[in-house]
């Protein structure tokens, strides 16, 4: 039997441009589908309903492992409790002196909030929890005082952030933002602003929260002395930082009014790019907050259900670049099928 040598060429051809298509269709993991089936960013959190006071949760923070907290109210006063909720979804709750809003956690699973019940009496107290279940109540060194405010946030290195009242008696006086870890106490108030609220604060040292000056609250990024402002685009009264990584990436919300009323929105922000994204999950809520982002660029929003956010679901530039190259060397072999076709080869 004899086979021409044209058709033998025109064979491996073929076999070698199905091989280099289906090579790099797989590298990229998108079959036939192509871009338009790209990986949403959202990701629905499952309702936590507490069996013990049929309240939902709410999350309020999440670390790079994956573990969030937050709280859920247990009475018909609008007592909270605490939680943690590993990666599985399961849930621990906690009591801290009867009613506690948890605000922030660590990789160690150290979270940070507030309550009610503390060494200031009825005063609304700082604290930290440890994994084991140790609570530290924050004091302000300077003084002895308890720290009387939130504590929002925290990094590897156990700074901790937050705001308190700065009246001589701990209790009263102008609310400013601190940094505390251990006995090392920072004191930070806008220049010129009534009230300072420090929210989120990245290993580096970078702090981000809201300030007020007159009738104007604008989010600020606090690096190491240097203060600089922020109000979201065409909303010069609400705007208010939340949380920033070690990426630089920050998290926030403006309040606006609407056709529908009163509503909250929430946004993604990249100071070094000036870049900025609207955060909007696909339940489209009215009422949108972004508190907490990790080192993973993963967002945690509240909305009419919650939600994580992934910044960094999009197509990955070198699968990208793989495919491209791949179906240009497919482009290529065909060309010089004609181009041998031609010369007399087949």
């Amino acid at each position: 039997m004899t086979v021409a040598l044209g058709g033998v060429l025109d064979m491996r051809v073929k076999n070698l441009l199905a091989t280099v298509a289906l090579t790099a269709l797989s590298a990229i993991g998108l079959g036939f589908s192509g871009p338009a089936q790209a990986q949403s960013p959202w990701t629905l959190i499952p309702l936590y309903t507490d069996p013990a006071t049929g309240q939902a949760d709410v999350p309020l923070a999440i670390n790079d492992a994956g573990w969030m907290t937050g709280a859920f109210y247990y009475d018909a006063y609008y007592d909270q409790e605490g939680f943690l909720r590993d990666p599985n979804g399961v849930y621990t709750n906690f009591d801290v002196g009867g009613d506690a809003e948890v605000r922030g956690i660590g990789l160690n699973n150290v979270v940070v909030g507030a309550t009610y019940v503390g060494p200031g009496g009825n005063d609304v107290n700082a604290f930290s929890r440890a994994a084991d279940g140790t609570i530290t109540w924050l004091l302000n060194p300077g003084t002895g005082l308890p720290l009387d405010g939130f504590a929002q946030g925290q990094n590897a290195k156990g700074d901790i952030v937050g705001d308190y009242l700065t009246g001589p008696d701990g209790v009263s006086g102008a609310a400013h933002g601190f940094i505390l870890n251990g006995a090392s106490f920072t004191d930070l108030s806008f220049p010129g602003s009534s009230k300072t609220k420090a929210r989120g604060i990245n290993d580096n040292g970078v702090v981000v929260g809201y300030e007020t000056t007159g009738s104007v609250t604008s989010g600020f990024i606090y690096d190491h002395g240097t203060w600089t402002s922020y109000n979201y685009p065409g909303n010069g009264d609400v705007t208010v930082f939340e949380d920033i990584n070690n990426n630089g990436l920050i998290v926030g919300q403006w309040d606006g009014l609407g056709s529908g009323g009163y509503s909250i929105h929430s946004f993604l922000y990249d100071p070094s790019t000036q870049s900025l994204q609207d955060l909007t999950p696909p339940d489209h809520g009215l009422y949108i907050q972004a508190f907490s982002v990790n080192n993973l660029d993963q967002v945690l929003v509240q909305s009419d259900n919650n939600w994580i956010f992934n910044a960094d679901a999009v197509p990955e530039p070198g699968a990208w670049t793989l495919m491209f190259s791949a179906l240009g060397a497919v482009g290529a072999m065909a060309r010089r099928r004609r181009l041998t076709s031609r010369s007399g080869w087949g």
